[in-house]
């Protein structure tokens, strides 16, 4: 019994470190937090494509894509 609930266990952690989606990443306390800025267009709630930076305003690999955020700010 000790070694299904050992396996098991084993199993979990190696789905946390190679398994990766949005909504999974959510719960993963795996993953480091990273924290980064983008300038979006004032009046929307539809944010697609935006280019991220790091807090020392260089750009950064990826871009983002969300909705609902405060349309009446610039940054984000």
């Amino acid at each position: 019994m000790k070694i299904i609930i050992s396996v098991t266990v084993m199993l979990f952690l190696l789905l946390l470190l190679f398994f990766t989606n949005d909504k999974f990443d959510r719960f993963n306390p795996l993953l480091p937090e990273e924290t980064s800025y983008a300038i979006v267009k004032l009046n929307t709630q539809n944010y697609d494509d935006v280019i991220a930076y790091s807090k020392d305003g260089e750009k950064l690999g990826y871009k983002l894509t969300f909705g609902g955020y405060d349309p009446n700010k610039q940054f984000v």
